[in-house]
């Protein structure tokens, strides 16, 4: 049987089509995609066969605990068409604690859609739990939904609670479920009785709920007078503002288009929370504009971006805490009233960021504050006032002894996260030396203790016991300190050099150690070793004899790291180099690596006499020489030589006719636009833009397709330096028969 007559009759089959085409067995494959697959096929078969599925329901009860999520979540959606049971009410409500959001958001459609007696017991009081505590925020929407279908009225504390959520649009949800839940009243007295009570609840709800329940009553005969005034609030997106609009789209493009003080900060403040990053990113740069005489003063810059504050720590609203955050970054020193505020609010998310931003903004009048905050009882704080007040130090130069003191406090802090902290401002004003001791030293963590080892004023002794640490970086980091102080003797090298770690090898290379790696092979080395070897000896080139040097120099342009060969071109002495060493600058400079061509560019560059040094080479006509030589030193010799055609042909001729063996021309040099030395280390690594139009290959279409190779051929090989301008007429030149294009009619916007 022949390959191709192979594959024709076994065809190549799809991952559905790998199974036995039974559901009820496929559900148990060990493809994940499969057993998905099996599960929304047993739950179709149920509801187009309208069967009593109760073998089904134990089905899906195993799928709920498969490892693949998406194979959990049709389980759930399937247990929700189910005829409802106790068990798989049950069921559905533990499915609400499933580690992934898309499983505990199909848990609350499902209870939604079963709605059965036996869910209401269980169910109201998890999707309340939900509905307050889920990170997510469509799981957060989904619970709002599904509590209104499986509890009814009794669903609406739970719901007003829901009103206060951080992110507009579960309050959304929460409004619309409460609308629905009056609208199913069964009488019109009824329906007004739970107005009423609704809107009643108003004055125990913050000022974002009391929007949304303002919105809600705008519908109802009691109008928005029942509900309490709203005073300074994060307003809602959707509660009558101009900029609300279903299409997140729609509500960027009325921004963008809107003068800068057409939308007040307090319309854009819950703009930060929006899923639609151009959105969210417009809001961004016109509150990062605010400035406090831009208001009454900086207490109203405070209340109006105050609010936010509290988006820092909540996980609940998505985007809006790395938004938020993005926002005190740019206002800078300008925050100093949302610092004073986030003191005065007392949360543990908005104490830390402004104990950092007085570390780094100067506020001298916060200080006092910050300091009385190193023995508040969240770790988190007390990191960020160790932070906050190392930045102080710093700022000081060390001669705050007050501050200096807390610091050293919190060297004894029973949290690592503080006493890393505190370790690291001591370090940042190289003053650790002096307080921190080696118990202190065996508690930090890796990363504070190579912080720590960055301190000229670090003990000795914790530079001893770190070169015996576990991890590689601090024992580097040891090794260089000791070095430093002149205490790394040869024979602790030696010990180093064996090292697994190659970066704790690379701390402890010397020249005679580098020398030795360097005639090795390279290639069995790891990249950071034997750059780090190459580098050390460039360092030391005027201690190499020349012999010495030319024989390192010619194993690094060997290697295939561009970086070695590159240390190679500059290990030469461009003031006197060698046949050899001329010949590897010449190769150099048509090496495939742009950064290496630009080394050998420099190194010629600063060669003395090179034209005359040069000339052999160009003269080279034996056949074990390589071109390559002779094209680089012709390149490097002559940038380019202009002649008039018709006089140089004159000149040919007769110089033919009376049998000249040489016949002078007469021209200029012209010089390249760019050379190599200008263009340095410019890479063309990176797109800057681009043009796509489509094309066909069909006969008919042939010569349009023709113009676009001719044009893009006309622009390959342009350099667009930085600062240029491309003029793309200028380049290309008109499009017309007479620069060689051919008739190719379109069709563009409806005209020929």
């Amino acid at each position: 049987m022949t390959v191709d007559a192979h594959l024709s009759k076994f065809p190549r089959r799809t991952r559905i089509e790998r199974g036995c085409g039974d559901p009820w067995i496929d559900v148990l494959a060990e493809d994940p995609l499969l057993r998905r697959a099996a599960v929304d096929s047993l739950r179709a078969a149920f509801e187009a066969e309208d069967g009593e599925g109760r073998g089904l329901a134990w089905v899906l009860r195993e799928a709920l605990s498969d490892s693949h999520a998406p194979v959990r979540s049709a389980a759930v959606l399937g247990l929700g068409r189910l005829p409802s049971t106790h068990e798989g009410a049950i069921w559905l409500i533990e499915a609400l604690d499933d580690p992934m959001p898309s499983v505990r958001e199909a848990a609350c459609h499902a209870l939604a859609r079963s709605c059965h007696e036996h869910a209401v017991a269980g169910a109201g009081s998890r999707l309340a739990g939900t509905l307050r505590e889920d990170p997510v925020w469509w799981v957060r929407r989904a619970a709002a939904r599904a509590l209104a279908a499986v509890a009814g009225v009794e669903a609406i504390d739970a719901l007003l609670v829901g009103l206060e959520d951080p992110f507009w649009r579960v309050r959304h949800a929460v409004v619309q479920a409460l609308g629905l839940i009056v609208e199913h009243g069964t009488s019109p007295d009824e329906r007004e009785a739970l107005r009423l009570r609704v809107l009643a609840a108003g004055e125990a709800l913050d000022e974002a709920a009391r929007a949304a329940l303002a919105y809600l009553a705008g519908g109802w005969p009691e109008g928005e007078d029942e509900v309490p005034a709203v005073l300074g609030i994060i307003r809602d997106p959707g509660a009558g503002l101009e900029l609300s609009d279903p299409d997140p789209a729609v509500v960027t493009a009325r921004l963008l288009a809107s003068d800068a003080d057409a939308v007040s900060p307090e319309e854009l403040l819950p703009l930060l929370a929006e899923s639609h990053v151009a959105l969210r990113d417009e809001a961004l740069r016109r509150l990062a504009r605010l400035e406090p005489g831009d208001a009454s003063g900086e207490g109203e810059l405070a209340s109006i971006l105050g609010p936010a504050l509290a988006w820092i720590e909540d996980p609940r609203t998505p985007n809006a805490a790395a938004a938020v955050a993005a926002l005190l970054d740019r206002l800078g020193p300008r925050a100093q009233s949302l610092a004073a505020r986030a003191l005065d609010v007392g949360r543990p998310g908005a104490l830390a960021w402004a104990a950092r931003f007085v570390g780094i903004h100067p506020a001298e009048v916060l200080h006092d504050r910050v300091v009385a905050l190193h023995d508040h009882p969240e770790p988190r704080v007390r990191e960020a006032v160790m932070d906050g007040l190392g930045g102080i130090l710093v700022r000081e130069r060390g001669r705050a002894p007050e501050i200096e003191a807390v610091l050293v406090a919190g060297l004894g802090d029973e949290d690592r996260a503080v006493l890393g902290a505190a370790a690291r401002a001591l370090a940042a004003a190289r003053c650790s030396g002096r307080h921190l001791q080696i118990d202190g030293w065996s508690r930090l963590r890796a990363r504070d203790r190579l912080v720590l080892l960055g301190d000229p004023s670090v003990r000795t002794e914790i530079l001893e016991q770190a070169v015996s640490d576990g991890d590689g970086r601090v024992r580097a980091a040891a090794i260089v300190g000791l070095d430093g102080r002149g205490l790394l003797t040869a024979e602790r090298r030696r010990r180093f050099a064996d090292d697994p770690d190659p970066l704790v090898r690379e701390a402890a290379l010397d020249l005679e150690e580098a020398l030795r790696l360097a005639t090795s092979d390279l290639e069995e080395l790891p990249a950071a070793l034997r750059r780090a070897a190459a580098r050390l000896l460039l360092r030391g080139a005027a201690l190499l004899e020349q012999d010495t040097r030319e024989r390192v120099g010619a194993g690094l342009f060997a290697a295939l790291d561009p970086v070695l060969r590159m240390r190679a071109v500059e290990l030469i002495d461009p003031s006197a180099p060698s046949a050899s060493e001329l010949e590897r600058l010449l190769a150099a400079s048509r090496d495939t690596v742009p950064m290496v061509r630009s080394a050998a560019a420099d190194q010629l560059r600063r060669v003395p006499g090179l034209a005359d040094r040069l000339e052999p080479v160009t003269r080279r006509v034996a056949a074990d020489d390589p071109d390559d030589l002779r094209l680089a030193a012709w390149s490097t010799l002559i940038c380019a030589c202009g002649l008039e055609a018709q006089e140089a042909l004159a000149r040919l001729e007769a110089g033919l006719r009376r049998g000249q063996q040489t016949i002078p021309m007469v021209g200029e040099t012209v010089t390249p636009r760019e050379v190599a030395a200008q263009l340095g280390h410019v890479t063309f690594d990176h797109v800057l833009g681009y043009f796509e139009t489509t094309y066909s290959r069909a006969a008919k279409h042939r010569a349009r397709t023709y113009n676009l190779r001719l044009a893009a051929s006309r622009l390959d090989g342009t350099v667009l330096m930085p600062g240029e301008e491309f003029d793309f007429n200028g380049v290309v030149g008109p499009r017309d028969e007479a620069n060689g294009y051919r008739v190719a009619p379109v069709i563009a916007q409806g005209e020929l």
